[in-house]
């Protein structure tokens, strides 16, 4: 009978670090509010390397243009074991037209960033 809880027991256990691991870390520069919508995404996606580099995500891209304040941006680490990379706020951001953040990969992991960004209606 102790062996069937066993059992039991490690399934559940495995099964609930497999939601954990799978889930991304996230959070949220300035106040996502209900009347907000999304307009714009990047995606971030740097393979395991040895050297660390920097890597700056501007919004809106160059050659686009962008007249509504943002009002959150929405982070998403979606690395292995939630801490791939160091997130920077560089220019803008909430309040302005536009932002640059700074993505910073740990070394030895991979990078996975998700960044959306928010603006009234």
């Amino acid at each position: 009978m102790t062996s069937i809880r066993f059992v039991l027991l490690l399934t559940a256990l495995i099964l609930a670090l497999n939601v954990i691991l799978v889930c991304g870390y996230g959070f949220v520069i300035g106040k996502l509010g209900r009347d907000d919508r999304k307009i714009g995404t990047n995606v971030v996606n740097r393979k395991v390397t040895i050297r660390c580099r920097n890597e700056i995500i501007r919004f809106p891209a160059k050659g686009q243009r962008n007249n509504r304040r943002l009002s959150a941006i929405r982070v998403t680490d979606n690395g292995p074991f939630q801490h791939g990379s160091k997130i920077y706020l560089v220019k803008g951001g909430p309040g302005y037209t536009y932002s640059e953040i700074n993505v910073k990969p740990i070394n030895g992991t991979a990078s996975r960033v998700t960044l959306e960004y928010f603006a009234k209606r």
